[in-house]
């Protein structure tokens, strides 16, 4: 009875607007898909996740990295939640998302449609999506995971890093052979010829190469890094690819923040 007392006191406060979390609730939201057509079949059950009024949708069965905190964690043999998994990479996939919807990517297709959330969505939570065909909802989605507190302060901790990352890339992404050397003084090892500029520094525990390209001129423009172990015969192109550590210029990588604190003249 206490049951069914509850369940009728829930219907009576969700028929009312209050939006709590055991209520469904249906809006309007940018959905994303990608499944390398743009398209989204009727009745193809889709991964999603959902932040600031949007559905970033994968097809379910595609293939999903485990990401390194969750590796170290997982017995033989184990069981892992997909939910968990897709949690876990939310921050990063929504960055590459976004990243990819701002260079205008072919085959991902955004539309603003009417979606059913069986309970209120969080920022980061994990849905079960399905394309009803219909006009209202469009989108019929199950909760499969709402952050907790402990989860959120794992989502603060991945936008500070992917932050971090972000801003260590600009910095590499905007510099010069010029504007290194004003930075970290002159290089240890230094290669020229008519389209390249290549410099060689002492980082914390590694030498550091830098590859410029400086063709047509004015240009000078950071291409390639890489570390060394040692000074090569001849420093360019090739001697910075043959390096560790590579950081390929205009891509957002973890590899930026590296540099910088291997450099820290880099960051001024």
């Amino acid at each position: 009875m206490r049951v069914l007392d509850r369940l009728v006191r829930l219907a009576v406060v969700c028929s009312l607007g209050f939006m709590l979390a055991g209520c469904s609730t249906t809006r309007a939201v940018s959905v994303v898909t990608d499944d390398g057509t743009g398209a989204w079949p009727v009745g193809q059950h889709d991964h999603c996740i959902y932040k600031s009024n949007r559905l970033i949708c994968t097809p379910q069965g595609t293939r999903i990295v485990i990401p390194e905190e969750m590796k170290g964690k997982i017995k033989p043999g184990e069981k892992v939640k997909i939910e968990e998994v897709l949690f876990l990479n939310s921050v990063r996939f929504m960055g590459q998302v976004e990243e990819s919807l701002q260079s205008g990517r072919p085959k991902m297709q955004v539309s603003v449609l009417d979606s059913k959330f069986s309970e209120k969505p969080e920022d980061y939570s994990v849905w079960n999506c399905i394309s009803t065909g219909q006009g209202s909802p469009a989108v019929d989605c199950k909760v499969m995971k709402q952050p907790n507190s402990e989860d959120k302060e794992y989502i603060a901790q991945q936008l500070k890093k992917q932050q971090e990352v972000k801003d260590a890339t600009l910095k590499l992404t905007s510099l010069t052979h010029k504007s290194l050397e004003e930075r970290c003084g002159q290089p240890v090892q230094r290669g020229e010829d008519s389209i390249s500029v290549t410099e060689l520094y002492k980082g914390q525990s590694e030498l550091l190469a830098f590859h410029f390209s400086t063709y047509p001129p004015p240009e000078d423009k950071l291409t390639v890094a890489s570390s060394l172990d040692a000074p090569p015969a001849k420093l360019d192109h090739n001697a910075v690819l043959s390096g560790k550590h590579h950081w390929w210029g205009g891509r957002a990588e973890s590899e930026s923040t590296w540099y910088l604190q291997q450099l820290g003249c880099l960051g001024k």
